[in-house]
């Protein structure tokens, strides 16, 4: 009990000097005259004293999760600036995360209602962007439909070859560069 104490001791005393030492009670020089606001400004700042061990884990927290997600922005930027192909590895969909089943499950009825017949699960890119997508076959067998989940996202997306070999494809997502005239791309 003494030493749950002391360490207790020893993290108040190390927040309050690190509060005390970071946080700086700064007032306007026009107002120096006036008391009262020189005495809530100490009121603040020893309130914010006492209260640090308390905020502490808090910031140690949101501090740890903001460079987690630059590492994690970082590495989407890289793996956006590469070409990894598609891999067609065939997957059990028992087998994925909750999330791309609940996607699948959610997406693909009512696509088999329109008359598309499921053709497999798929994983088509691994780590560190894992992409699984669920692909069916319409019943012309010129359209394809394709359940994507991407980064706990998903779009449902058709591709169809047209009788001159055109292949156009239709997909549910904005324009990452909406600045280039269509002329161009």
């Amino acid at each position: 009990m003494t030493w749950f104490v002391v360490g207790l001791v020893v993290y108040c005393v190390a927040c309050w000097l690190v509060a005390f030492s970071t946080i700086r009670v700064r007032y306007p020089e026009e107002n120096l005259g006036q008391g009262w606001v020189l005495w809530w400004m100490l009121r603040l700042y020893v309130v914010i004293l006492l209260v640090a061990p308390i905020f502490a884990p808090f910031i140690v927290l949101a501090f740890t999760r903001s460079f987690a997600l630059r590492r994690k922005a970082a590495v989407l930027q890289r793996v956006n600036r590469t070409v990894r192909e598609y891999q067609f590895i065939p997957v059990d969909v028992n087998d994925v995360d909750e999330v791309v089943r609940e996607r699948f499950e959610r997406l693909t009825p009512p696509l088999e209602e329109l008359g598309f017949a499921r053709i497999g699960d798929f994983l088509m890119k691994p780590e560190p962007v894992v992409v699984h997508d669920r692909l069916l076959l319409g019943a012309d067998g010129e359209t394809l439909a394709v359940v994507c989940s991407l980064l706990n996202s998903g779009v449902i997306s058709f591709m169809s070859v047209l009788q001159d070999g055109t292949c156009v494809h239709t997909s549910a997502v904005r324009n990452p560069h909406p600045e280039r005239p269509l002329e161009r791309v």
